[in-house]
């Protein structure tokens, strides 16, 4: 049987400090089906946010 294609999510963030939208942002990504999606984030520099994410597996672009 074939497996689904999994569907592309790309999570674009500015922010690497903790605050209420990146908790929500990890929680989410914590919690996401990985069967049916794989993400990926964007995000503008390391930071706290950035070793939480690492810490998930979930890949990770950053830029200046």
């Amino acid at each position: 049987m074939n497996s689904p294609k999994k569907i592309k999510i790309l999570y674009i963030t500015p922010s690497t400090d903790i605050g209420g939208a990146e908790i929500s942002l990890f929680l989410l990504l914590k919690n996401l089906n990985k069967t049916h999606f794989s993400p990926c984030i964007l995000i503008s520099k390391t930071g706290p946010l950035v070793e939480k994410i690492k810490s998930l597996n979930v890949p990770l672009i950053t830029y200046d």
